[in-house]
């Protein structure tokens, strides 16, 4: 311990500067590399029994390559690729996620801070699209509507006619009959009801209002990390000259060992150049 102290002693200067000359050349390599800037925006989906879609389908739907690629075609990103790949590297610069409010946040990354506000914008653009349904899902929709609007009405007449009908009056098996009834007529109701809240709001689409924080325009970059570049360099390049310290002091020490010594010489010899290394040993 003592030796690795004193060899680390006489070297802190090199254990010292070469990091921070690493870092002072990766910071300058940072500052080099193109910056990109986010955009973010907040959307709160409708949440409840009448909701069309919950916040996690709402982030996953957002970077779907159905949004994706209405973006790609309406910015005309990445011309001359093909669409996998242009949907790829638009994909590598948004990102969704959902937080324990339930709000779904959108963070779009660009290298300018206007081209990170227009892409965002047209990503939630694309995608308030894609929750209307289509012609056909529409018809199944209304059909599914006007069903349950005559479904709903007959179990409202029939709760009505039960509660005209007063079993009380037929004793205690007939007052517990009634009661049952009452229960499964409401329950029955109360699912009938939720369908017809819920299938106008399929049959619309989310409307811009669920857009709770329009995208933002950024002031400063978010990438490269510099200052993160710049540290990561300075470790790194502090254990390797480190390593080779030690290894250097390991070498050292074995070859006071005159065992030792001699394998190191023989190894040495067959290596390539052995033949000059050995007439330079004896020399």
């Amino acid at each position: 311990m003592l030796d690795t102290l004193l060899v680390l002693a006489k070297n802190l200067k090199l254990l010292l500067g070469v990091p921070l000359a690493v870092g002072l050349v990766a910071l300058a390599v940072a500052y080099a590399l193109p910056q990109g800037y986010a955009s973010t925006a907040i959307v709160g989906v409708p949440t409840g029994p009448t909701a069309t879609i919950t916040p996690q389908q709402a982030a996953s739907l957002i970077v779907s390559p159905v949004v994706l690629d209405s973006v790609i075609d309406t910015l005309r990103l990445s011309p001359g690729l093909p669409r996998d790949d242009a949907r790829l590297a638009l994909a590598e610069r948004v990102k969704t996620s959902v937080g324990k409010d339930l709000l779904v946040r959108l963070e779009v990354i660009a290298p300018t801070p206007e081209q990170a506000q227009q892409t965002a914008n047209t990503i939630l653009s694309a995608w308030l699209k894609s929750t209307v349904p289509s012609d056909r899902e529409k018809a199944d929709l209304k059909q599914k509507l006007a069903h349950a609007s005559a479904a709903l009405a007959n179990v409202q007449q029939a709760l009505k006619q039960l509660v005209v009908e007063n079993p009380a009056a037929a004793g205690p098996a007939g007052r517990k009959e009634g009661s049952l009834s009452l229960v499964a007529i409401g329950e029955l109701g109360d699912r009938y009801l939720e369908q017809v809240l819920a299938i106008p709001r399929q049959l619309e689409g989310l409307s811009p209002d669920v857009i709770k924080q329009a995208p933002t325009l950024p002031t400063k970059a978010v990438t490269p990390r510099k200052a993160r570049i710049a540290v990561i360099a300075a470790l790194a390049a502090g254990a390797a000259v480190l390593a080779y310290l030690l290894l250097r002091q390991m070498l050292d020490a074995a070859m006071q060992d005159a065992r030792t010594a001699e394998k190191l010489r023989r190894l040495r010899q067959s290596l390539p150049g052995g033949h000059k290394n050995r007439d330079r040993i004896d020399g």
